[in-house]
């Protein structure tokens, strides 16, 4: 009989641990759902608070600013697309916008060119020097003398050529010394037919290049055709330039121009300083004029 008890007893306690497993997990799946339903509505209570409390909180002024002109902003773009009217109704007229005329680079008013023209011819008068005239025993007021008065007697019919040997000047006196004959030239003569001297039995040339200082405007305006055709036609030349040096600094200058117009010519015959003139070089001592010839002469020779 006791072994029927606890053999139904065990079958008891083991339909019970059977029962007891399979209501455990059921329980446990319901327990989960609900605590997750709880934790689902604690989050949304969370957020629901934090919305509360930033309609609560004023907003900061950088917040308000950006509001401001976020609205500012909108405002504007509906006044541009409504055809500019502000709030007030008010139309606020278009700006005529006026393009800028186009000058195209190198070209200039008609107003400034004629300016930038005066401007420069009163520069150019301002640097311009003085006109100057010759006046010699050869020359009056830059005027060639045609008969110089050493030779205003009555004209040798073989004057400048050779009798005897010897070459004779115009009043027949013998020219002692003389052993070839040349000319000398500047634009007085204007243009010379220089294959028409050659032919006459003319044996050089002395050539003037100028006159004055440095200044273009004082370079022999026949310079360049005669001392080209002397050369292109192989007759020897001299250059010489005539002067109206006062001082040593005119000196220097005279003798820059006489450089400057002797670059790329070899003159045979050397180079001259012509000091007659009666109203520049005639009115200082014989002293100064010894200096400015010095002058004039140590600058060629330190030029080579």
């Amino acid at each position: 009989m006791r072994r029927k008890i606890h053999r139904f007893c065990g079958i008891a306690l083991s339909a019970c641990l059977l029962l007891g497993a399979c209501i455990t997990p059921a329980l446990t799946g319901d327990a989960a759902d609900k605590l997750s339903g709880n934790v689902a509505e604690e989050t949304t209570a969370t957020r629901n608070e934090k919305v509360s409390r930033n309609d609560l909180e004023p907003a900061s002024e950088t917040d308000l600013l950006s509001e401001e002109t976020g609205d500012k902003t909108g405002e504007l773009t509906g006044q541009e697309e409504a055809g500019s009217t502000p709030k007030d109704g008010k139309t606020t007229p278009e700006t005529e916008t006026k393009d800028d005329p186009v000058v195209n680079e190198g070209e200039t008013d008609d107003n400034e060119t004629v300016e930038d023209e005066d401007i420069t011819k009163a520069s150019e008068e301002e640097t311009e020097p003085e006109e100057l005239k010759e006046n010699s025993f050869r020359y009056q007021n830059g005027e060639l003398i045609s008969e110089p008065q050493v030779l205003s007697r009555a004209s040798y019919p073989y004057a400048w050529q050779k009798v005897n040997g010897k070459y004779m000047n115009s009043i027949g006196q013998v020219i002692e010394g003389a052993t070839k004959k040349g000319i000398d030239v500047s634009h007085h003569q204007g243009v010379i037919d220089w294959e028409k001297v050659k032919k006459d039995g003319i044996d050089f040339a002395i050539i003037r290049c100028g006159y004055g200082g440095d200044y273009q405007s004082y370079d022999d305006r026949y310079w360049i055709r005669n001392v080209t055709e002397c050369e292109r036609l192989g007759i020897p030349y001299g250059v010489y330039l005539y002067s109206y040096s006062e001082n040593i600094e005119d000196a220097k200058s005279e003798a820059a121009h006489a450089l400057r117009l002797l670059k790329g010519h070899k003159p045979a015959y050397g180079i001259y300083y012509d000091l007659e003139d009666e109203n520049t070089t005639g009115r200082v001592s014989n002293t100064t004029i010894g200096t400015i010839a010095k002058t004039f002469c140590d600058q060629l020779s330190s030029a080579g």
